[in-house]
């Protein structure tokens, strides 16, 4: 498997937003901030977050109860309903990423794993 070299920028660029926190920020915060703007992420999965905290909560626990695991994406999926596309489409990516986890998991031999979250 053949590992990626990280991007990076060589004029790194910050948001206006940023550029803002940035003047009123400690010292290990702008450092943080100027390391994100040379060394940008791949991706920002902010819209799996309902599904990452929902298959964590499901792998660590012993009975990995299916009904449980699409009850808590339900929840937390709903709590921020929103009517505007982006809602739509992270509701509709964490029930596809649901549905893969639950695919996947006889592939993945968990039996025995003790998972703690």
């Amino acid at each position: 498997m053949r590992s990626q070299r990280q991007k990076v920028r060589h004029s790194p660029q910050v948001s206006l937003n940023l550029l803002g926190e940035f003047m009123v920020a400690s010292f290990v915060r702008r450092r943080s901030i100027l390391k994100q703007a040379k060394y940008p992420a791949e991706f920002i999965g902010a819209r799996y977050d309902p599904a990452q905290r929902a298959a964590a909560g499901y792998l660590s626990d012993a009975n990995r109860d299916p009904d449980r695991l699409k009850a808590d994406i339900e929840a937390d999926l709903s709590a921020k309903a929103s009517k505007s596309r982006w809602f739509a489409e992270r509701r509709n990516l964490c029930e596809q990423a649901v549905s893969c986890i639950l695919g996947l998991e006889d592939a993945l031999k968990l039996d025995g794993l003790d998972v703690h979250f």
